[in-house]
């Protein structure tokens, strides 16, 4: 599939293929900033002027693709584990670009999003289960975090010497991916259905808002395009094996 930034300035939409759908994302592309999309989606964008800011007016869309960025980084995860736990081969150097995406994108940003914006919109949508739901959601993100300490403190004993952390590492490594899988399924077949349902009502113009605010507060620009970078190299090695993403 190719993949395009759509840009749209004076009623005009202009598409720029890009090299593969990565993060949606903002950066400075001719004094505007934009998202990395994918074509076939249904997405709204208006500039801002005076700033000439591009702002993404459908977080869904937002949220969704972050979802398709952490699959990236999950099954690159996976892999290494399983690396790990087969041969004792260990990736030190890719780790540590993914455990830093999960740390400063992942749990930073992408939970922000969820925990400030996602989550309180869809509490009080008139679903039996949505409170139940959202409260599991909210337990994971915790459990996910308690892994990365341990993912983390693994590393280091094995950067230290210690063989016998070796295991642990792509153990935890395993569970985390797991969690993380079956808890992106849950938000993508139960949880963003009713968010996209509130898109157009005035209960989103301050989800809206603080959306649109959010991620600049939490990275800079640099840095995004340091993870979109990783994505695609990642891509590329989940693909055709590491040696074709160096």
């Amino acid at each position: 599939m190719r993949h395009f930034i759509r840009i749209k300035k004076n009623n005009l939409v202009c598409f720029y293929e890009s090299a593969s759908i990565g993060l949606c994302y903002r950066s400075s592309f001719n004094s505007y900033y934009f998202s990395y999309i994918l074509l076939n989606q249904d997405l709204n964008y208006e500039i801002s002027l005076p700033t000439q800011k591009l702002i993404c007016m459908n977080p869904s869309n937002d949220i969704q693709s972050d979802h398709v960025a952490m699959a990236i980084i999950l099954d690159a995860m996976e892999n290494r584990a399983q690396e790990i736990l087969k041969n004792g081969n260990v990736d030190f150097f890719r780790i540590g670009q993914i455990l830093d995406f999960l740390h400063n994108y992942a749990d930073n940003l992408h939970y922000a999003k969820e925990e400030r914006i996602l989550f309180p919109a869809v509490m009080d949508a008139t679903k039996p289960w949505i409170s139940k739901t959202i409260n599991n959601l909210i337990h994971e993100h915790a459990l996910a975090r308690d892994y990365i300490k341990e993912i983390d403190n693994h590393l280091n004993a094995c950067l230290a010497g210690n063989a016998d952390a070796l295991p642990k590492l792509g153990s935890v490594m395993l569970k985390y991916v797991e969690l993380e899988k079956n808890h992106i399924k849950v938000e993508d077949d139960m949880v963003m259905p009713l968010f996209k349902k509130l898109q157009n009502s005035k209960k989103m113009e301050g989800f809206k808002f603080e959306f649109k605010e959010l991620p600049d507060k939490k990275i800079d620009h640099l840095k995004y395009l340091e993870y979109y970078r990783l994505i695609n190299i990642l891509s590329t090695e989940n693909i055709y094996g590491r040696k074709a993403g160096i």
